[in-house]
């Protein structure tokens, strides 16, 4: 049985688990459903996971690392703090949106008891590693202020998220969570956004460099201009 044929063998069990986690209470699911769901053996199924509740988790997880791979990447080439905020929420909002079957799983089926140093925790934690690198960088160039705590901050944006993607889930998913996207971000960045008149104590160091080199060109230009006339 080659590598290929086995992962494939996995990819599609975990798919049919998604379905059927999301489809039936997790207490009235069996193995034996999510075998027949996914078009293989019984056997089969254990050479992959150990039981319900490892494939419960490794769903999920799946789930959040295509999340988390798709968040990194929409954010490439994105400038400035406000605009990487705001095409986060926008992709987070939009991922649910599509897959509301994640949300389900991670809050209406996994066991908060069984999250300790689980994969989908270490999947979380970069999600919020890319957050708080987001606000990094917004205090070290003076958009947001440097005296917010970061992590507190990051639990902020995330909760409000979890409690739009919720409040979604128990509406019937009758209207688009997208709607929402520019609120999020407009609340959040005024909330952790460096106050103003608050510059004038701390400067981007990029906008000083910029401005004390304008200054040079503009001293010599004056000199230039001063030893013409002398001429």
């Amino acid at each position: 049985m080659t590598k290929s044929y086995c992962q494939g063998t996995r990819e599609r069990i975990l798919d049919a688990a998604v379905a059927v986690f999301y489809d039936v209470d997790f207490h009235q699911v069996t193995i034996r459903k999510i075998a027949s769901r996914a078009g293989v053996a019984l056997a089969t199924m254990y050479e992959h996971f150990e039981s319900k509740e490892d494939l419960l988790h490794s769903a999920a997880a799946v789930k959040l690392e295509e999340m988390t791979e798709g968040l990194e990447q929409h954010l490439l080439g994105v400038r400035g703090v406000l605009g990487k905020l705001r095409k986060m929420t926008w992709y987070l909002l939009h991922y649910h949106e599509v897959n509301p079957e994640l949300a389900w799983l991670l809050d209406f089926t996994v066991s908060p008891q069984s999250l300790s140093g689980s994969k989908i925790v270490e999947i979380g934690q970069r999600q919020a590693e890319i957050l708080r690198s987001i606000l990094r960088e917004g205090q070290t160039c003076g958009d947001v202020a440097t005296d917010i705590d970061i992590r507190l901050a990051a639990l902020m944006y995330f909760g409000a998220l979890h409690q739009l993607v919720m409040r979604w889930l128990i509406f019937g998913r009758s209207y688009s969570l997208t709607n929402d996207a520019d609120g999020l971000t407009d609340m959040f960045f005024n909330a952790v956004k460096e106050p103003e008149g608050a510059h004038a104590l701390f400067r981007c160091p990029l906008i000083k460099a910029q401005e004390d080199l304008s200054a040079s060109f503009e001293k010599e230009a004056r000199v230039d201009s001063s030893t013409a006339g002398d001429g």
